[in-house]
């Protein structure tokens, strides 16, 4: 449902770029209406980039929203919201692998018994082994939103995530945190809690900073927010896209592409967690499409504190130096 919600809304943002640029609210109408005639689609809305709506057809509250910016040559001209059925998703019981697995309890336990007296005769003992268990974790999440992605085409696209992702691996190696390709959108910085969100909100910043200064076609963005993963992520070698939550890094990518230049979006319960002085320079963030996509809210931050931004601009000196040094032959 979520991989069918996120391509919908974002073909249908893509195919009505134009319309939202003129404010065409007869064509956005019928679009919204031939949508809405699909059996997992429950509503429909259009969004110009004041965040007035042009179309709505359907329901807005029968399920879960996805939402999209248009775009035309890297600048926004709207928004696009698709609201799924969930009952339209679900899966019919099926009876025949009921009764196969049935089968297989009945007689698995047999034949395995059976095996290991072939395999193994006059040693009963069976080796026991302790495989720990990896529980559930909270940690920061911090997604480096590609903000032009449709303007590079999909060759430039992966070229600048490359650049994101070296740019991102060199800010986040002081705190050992893990990078993780997300193609075409961007790249996801992942952090244990005891980081804390002043560090995590400076590395963020540091890799805004690296790949603004670094020649890289790319235009990004960033917003940082929590999930949960297997394990700590200190004790991981790495991880794939599908070990994350689909629906928290498609909410942190959105804020991603509703975030200003030079600054970053920052769920409440990131919020919470910074330093007195660090709140003290961070905004409310007041947009429709926020709502929809964080029932607390978001924040702004635009300016990190003395200390952090020190930190940011000595760090960025250090690793563009190295980075950027010729090589010797």
């Amino acid at each position: 449902m979520t991989r069918f919600g996120q391509g919908l809304s974002q073909t249908l943002a893509n195919t009505s770029a134009g319309h939202l640029l003129h404010s065409d609210r007869i064509e956005l109408t019928v679009v919204a209406t031939d949508v809405v005639r699909l059996p997992e689609v429950a509503g429909i809305i259009f969004y110009n980039v004041k965040n007035e709506i042009l179309a709505v057809n359907g329901s807005s509250d029968r399920g879960p929203h996805f939402t999209a910016p248009a775009t035309l040559d890297d600048t926004i001209t709207g928004y696009v919201s698709v609201i799924l059925l969930p009952e339209a998703f679900a899966e019919p019981l099926p009876i025949w692998r009921w009764l196969a697995s049935l089968v297989l309890l009945i007689i698995g336990p047999a034949a395995g018994v059976a095996s290991l007296v072939i395999a193994d005769r006059g040693n009963r003992s069976l080796p026991i082994v302790s495989v720990p268990e990896l529980l559930p974790t909270r940690c920061y999440c911090a997604a480096i939103t590609l903000h032009n992605q449709m303007a590079l085409g999909r060759t430039g696209a992966e070229q600048a995530i490359n650049d994101a992702h070296t740019m991102a691996m060199e800010a986040c190696a002081s705190h050992q945190g893990i990078r993780v390709d997300v193609i075409p959108r961007g790249v996801v910085l992942l952090f244990d809690q005891d980081v804390g969100a002043d560090q995590v909100a400076a590395c963020t910043a540091l890799s805004l900073k690296l790949l603004e200064n670094f020649e890289t076609a790319g235009d990004f963005r960033a917003a940082v927010g929590q999930t949960e993963v297997l394990g700590r992520v200190v004790e991981q070698v790495s991880f794939s896209v599908n070990d994350l939550d689909t629906a928290t890094l498609d909410s942190l990518f959105t804020l991603g592409a509703l975030s200003k230049s030079g600054t970053m979006l920052l769920s409440a319960d990131v919020h919470r967690e910074l330093s007195d002085a660090q709140q003290a320079e961070t905004t409310l963030c007041v947009h429709p499409l926020v709502e929809d996509l964080l029932e607390d809210g978001a924040y702004e931050l635009a300016s990190l504190i003395q200390t952090y931004d020190q930190w940011v601009e000595d760090q960025a000196q250090l690793i563009l130096g190295f980075t950027q040094q010729p090589q010797s032959v």
